[in-house]
């Protein structure tokens, strides 16, 4: 089969740092994080068929804005508005859901829908821990989880945790 590419051919191509696009076509397209020593995480995969069909595994961020999605449809419909002007939501960090991946897959999503077109503003939340020691809650210092105040280990909050929708403006 000439012109075709064998399945197990592989290429690694560096997008920025340690983030590599691996190509093994036409089987997959996987988006890794590659360290030292040959470790990898894979941060995004997509399985290619020979029929077009893309069929993926897409990061958890795909099912919660299809949830975020429905859920501002549902509150547009159930006030008798016209379209979602805008939606503030928060995201704890803790969460490891990506801004800029829920806004991609918001707009995929909303599409056609009376959320096509909304805003999304995120607001991001730094996750807290808290002394037990001193009683202060603290945004944990990068490689510690000593307390900046006295120096005793800090224990971890719900701050951080979260990921809701603060406020919807609708077009009635």
């Amino acid at each position: 089969m000439d012109g075709v590419a064998p399945y197990h051919e592989v290429i690694d191509k560096p997008l920025k740092n340690r983030l590599f696009l691996t190509v093994s076509f036409p089987i997959c397209v996987v988006v890794a994080l590659k360290f030292p020593k040959g470790r990898c995480i894979i941060i995004w995969h997509k399985e290619l068929h020979d029929t077009g069909v893309k069929k993926g595994k897409p990061m958890h961020e795909y099912s919660l804005t299809k949830q975020l999605v429905q859920i501002l449809c549902d509150t547009a419909t159930a006030n008798g508005a016209k379209r979602v002007n805008c939606a503030h939501i928060v995201i704890g960090k803790n969460t490891a859901i990506i801004p800029e991946s829920v806004q991609l897959y918001y707009d995929m999503i909303a599409k056609g829908t009376v959320a096509e077109g909304a805003t999304l503003h995120m607001r991001i939340i730094e996750p807290e821990m808290h002394c037990q020691t001193c009683g202060k809650n603290f945004i944990r210092p990068r490689f510690s989880f000593a307390c900046p105040v006295c120096g005793a280990l800090g224990r971890p909050t719900e701050i951080g945790n979260e990921y809701y929708i603060e406020r919807v403006e609708l077009e009635t």
